[in-house]
């Protein structure tokens, strides 16, 4: 080591011990510590020739716990923590003295402009302290928050924090040295991030085939459809022909049930919507009545013809049967030469009035001469509008 580093260092002794005087006269003997300097927690400087004025600097601010004297350049550093809240940053310092402001000093976590980072760093700040509320720099980052710490446990409640840790709907469980955040039924994420599950959209579906889905936020709503009943999970039909809550037409038509609704259909003898109206249908009241014995397609015979029959609507009832047939019948019965039957099957009361061919079999052909008829399904029967025979012997013919 040269002459004039060793000269510096004895200034600088002499000087130190000189001002560590001052200080300590003015600040109390336990409030600084020559030769000594805490790192690392240092947020301001400020020049200054003698340290009692970092003093009065130190105690106009609050978040000023301790500050060091650099007594080369004249300047005081002023820290966030003392030597009790960070001893492994407490380290000698020829150059330094230590002062801990030991007057009014705002307690370490007491205002969120001086949180801590651990409650055991406020422990070994402030001495033994009860449990309670404090501010804290490490909840949140670039944000003070203030949140319960157990002094025995040394533990921090950050399930407690003024500005919440988890997603606003999942739910904080504290730990030691530690907590998790659990999004809620019906959202799904890390905790810390929750989004809404759509519970509408996914398979198998939540709700019943017969009902609507739903979505709320963190839930869903099932309820059942028109025509159903239940609690939307379980849906079954309403037999509203039963109930009696149809609208259907009170006196002229008949309620059938359907899955989820019900068919309204006029009586027999009646056409409409079923509904708001049934109206008589004329050819199922005006007709003419085909009944004798020799209509029908088991009576042997072959001589009459029905070239002067209609136009008109005709039903087959008594003793000629109650419809014609609908495949090739038998030549020379019905009392005539060719017989006749309906090359098509009979409407349905829904299809109303149809257009049909009937065949006359003759010789070798069942369908040897035609001619085109309507039909209609009256419920109970069916009545047909005939006109003249094409040829000669033919007849019309019924059957059961």
């Amino acid at each position: 080591m040269d002459v004039r580093h060793l000269f510096r260092l004895s200034v600088l002794f002499v000087l130190g011990q000189m001002l560590y005087r001052v200080v300590t006269q003015q600040c109390g003997s336990q409030a600084s510590i020559f030769g000594w300097m805490l790192r690392r927690h240092v947020y301001h400087t400020m020049m200054a020739q003698l340290g009692h004025v970092c003093v009065s600097a130190c105690q106009k601010d609050d978040r000023c716990q301790s500050f060091n004297f650099v007594i080369s350049v004249g300047m005081c550093e002023f820290s966030d923590r003392t030597k009790e809240a960070r001893p492994e940053d407490f380290i000698p310092d020829p150059d330094r003295f230590y002062y801990q402001r030991a007057k009014d000093r705002v307690p370490l976590g007491s205002i969120p402009e001086l949180p801590a980072e651990t409650c055991k760093e406020i422990k070994a700040s402030e001495g033994q302290l009860v449990s309670g509320n404090y501010w804290f720099s490490g909840i949140k980052p670039g944000m003070p928050v203030l949140a319960h710490c157990d002094m025995e446990t040394e533990d921090v409640d950050e399930c407690t924090a003024s500005s919440p840790v988890c997603d606003g709907n999942a739910t904080c469980k504290n730990s030691l040295g530690s907590y998790g955040c659990t999004c809620n039924t019906g959202f799904y994420g890390d905790g810390k991030f929750c989004q809404d599950i759509n519970e509408c959209s996914v398979s198998p579906a939540p709700c019943d085939v017969n009902a609507n889905c739903q979505n709320n936020v963190g839930s869903y709503l099932c309820s059942c459809k028109a025509g159903f009943t239940g609690d939307g999970k379980t849906c079954q039909d309403i037999d509203e022909c039963t109930q009696g809550s149809h609208d259907c037409h009170s006196s002229l038509a008949s309620c059938t049930n359907t899955v989820g609704s019900y068919n309204c259909s006029c009586n027999p003898g009646y056409e409409g919507d079923g509904k708001t109206s049934c109206v008589v249908i004329p050819e199922c009241q005006i007709y003419q009545s085909l009944n004798s014995a020799d209509r029908k397609i088991t009576y042997h015979g072959d001589w009459e013809c029905d070239r002067d029959i209609g136009p008109g609507w005709y039903r087959f009832e008594g003793a000629a049967g109650t419809r014609m047939a609908t495949s090739c019948t038998p030549q020379d019965r019905c009392n005539t030469r060719a017989t006749s039957w309906l090359n098509g099957q009979h409407p349905t009361v829904a299809e109303g009035q149809v257009s049909r061919q009937v065949c006359f079999h003759y010789g070798a052909n069942c369908c040897g001469w035609t001619t085109n008829i309507k039909v209609r399904n009256c419920g109970s029967y069916y009545v047909y509008h005939l006109d003249g025979v094409p040829a000669c012997n033919a007849r019309y013919c019924g059957t059961d």
